[in-house]
C-alpha cells in the first residue's frame, strides 16, 4: 500500500514521486518559478547580483521539482551571474546543467545553442581558474 500526502506518493520510486509532484503542483509552482526568476532578473539589472543569484537558485529548485521548461534559461542566467561575480566553478556547473537540458530535445538545443556557446566563450580566459 502506498503512502500519500496530498495525492503524492512519498514512498514510491523517485520517478513516481516526481511525476506525482509535477501532476499535482506544477501550475502553482510554475507561477512561483516565474515570480522568483523575474525578481532575480530585476535584481541583476539593479546590480544586486548576490540577491539575484540567491533568487534564481531558489527558482531552479522549484523548477526542478516540477520539470519546468524554463530550466535551461535559468541555468544560463545563473551561469552569467556567476561569471560576473568570478564564481568560475559554480558558473561551469550551471552551464553544464544547461547543456544537459538540451540532450534529448533537439528543438530546445536549436533555440539556445548560440546563447550557450556565447557563455562557453566567456570561459576561454577564465578556464585556468577551474584548476584552483
Amino acid at each position: 500500500m502506498s503512502v500519500t500526502v496530498h495525492e503524492v506518493r512519498i514512498d514510491g520510486l523517485p520517478f513516481e514521486f516526481h511525476q506525482d509532484l509535477a501532476d499535482k503542483f506544477s501550475e502553482p509552482v510554475s507561477k512561483l518559478v516565474e515570480i522568483y526568476f523575474s525578481r532575480a532578473t530585476g535584481e541583476a539589472v539593479n546590480g544586486q547580483t548576490w540577491s539575484a543569484l540567491s533568487d534564481v537558485r531558489f527558482a531552479l529548485e522549484l523548477a526542478s521539482a516540477v520539470g519546468s521548461e524554463m530550466l535551461v534559461y535559468m541555468y544560463g542566467f545563473a551561469t552569467q551571474l556567476c561569471l560576473e561575480m568570478n564564481l568560475i566553478k559554480q558558473a561551469r556547473g550551471f552551464l553544464d546543467l544547461a547543456w544537459e537540458q538540451t540532450i534529448d530535445d533537439e528543438q530546445l538545443l536549436n533555440e539556445v545553442n548560440l546563447e550557450l556557446l556565447d557563455l562557453e566563450d566567456q570561459f576561454g580566459g577564465e578556464s585556468w581558474k577551474l584548476q584552483l
